[in-house]
């Protein structure tokens, strides 16, 4: 009696932590590995070829790997830990550097909270000081919230890509991030400014607009037009050589599945690299 009792624990037991690892488990390493892996279903075929050809050739001249994933749902868990559970399994980046990023989206299916969409750019060791958390910030923030709003996920994990592909190729650089920062903070008290002396002009204060106005001018067209001209600092980026190209979005379908045979060839391995979950999150 007492032993069956206990087959029957162990049985209830084993049951209970199958699903709970069901229900927090993350998408399978593919076995055959690529750059992107579109589970959700929402980018083109055509765009995974262009991508995953470009991925692997900015890896072969970099050592970076840069792998994108979209899914459906996150399991019940947080983006940040999916993120961590997913890049550690998979193995993201190479063993030795650890220079690996994940971007992982997951589509906005509805307005309830497990509805919303979810982003995170997930950073390895290797990649923490070349890719920081504020850098990763201001790329979802400014580069994909906008776009996925719009339900265009091509355009904004693209733009997040050519970002990412010119922090690989160090042709933008954290001291690029921290002057187009500085610009940026430069040009909103500019504006606020320029706010404060029309509300004044508007009580009346004609004596400081007159002397003040061409100063707010000048200084708005420094700062603002240079920063929308200047290519390093501001995020309407040209396409970067050998790497990911935007096109048209599509919804695609809404499956969970994801077939690795769907594309791509064999000669591409995630390295067995490792993360301390750096990077940043966004949601919309």
């Amino acid at each position: 009696m007492r032993d069956r009792l206990i087959h029957r624990l162990l049985v209830l037991s084993f049951v209970a932590m199958s699903a709970l690892s069901a229900i927090g488990g993350v998408l399978a390493r593919p076995s055959r590995p690529q750059p992107v892996i579109d589970a959700a279903h929402i980018l083109p075929d055509s765009v995974i070829e262009v991508w995953n050809d470009g991925l692997k050739r900015v890896q072969d001249s970099t050592g970076v790997q840069i792998v994108v994933v979209t899914v459906n749902n996150l399991s019940s868990m947080t983006v940040e830990d999916y993120a961590q559970e997913l890049f550690h399994t998979w193995g993201i980046g190479d063993k030795a550097t650890n220079k690996g990023v994940l971007i992982l989206v997951k589509p906005k299916t509805g307005d309830s909270e497990s509805g919303r969409g979810r982003i995170r750019i997930h950073t390895g060791y290797g990649m923490e000081g070349d890719l920081p958390d504020a850098m990763c910030q201001s790329f979802i923030n400014e580069l994909a919230i906008p776009s996925f709003k719009k339900n265009d996920y091509v355009t904004g994990i693209g733009r997040v890509l050519n970002m990412v592909v010119r922090v690989a190729t160090g042709e933008y650089t954290y001291k690029d991030f921290k002057k187009y920062e500085a610009e940026r903070r430069e040009a909103i008290r500019a504006q606020a400014l320029t706010q404060e002396l029309k509300d004044n002009y508007n009580d009346g204060l004609y004596g400081g607009i007159c002397i003040f106005w061409p100063f707010i001018l000048g200084l708005w067209y420094f700062v603002i037009k240079r920063r929308s001209s200047d290519g390093l600092c501001n995020f309407d980026t040209t396409e970067p050589p050998s790497t990911v190209r935007v096109g048209d979005s599509d919804s695609g379908s809404d499956s969970s599945s994801y077939d690795s045979s769907d594309s791509g060839s064999d000669d591409y391995d995630y390295g067995g690299g490792d993360s301390g979950g750096g990077g940043a999150s966004g949601s919309w």
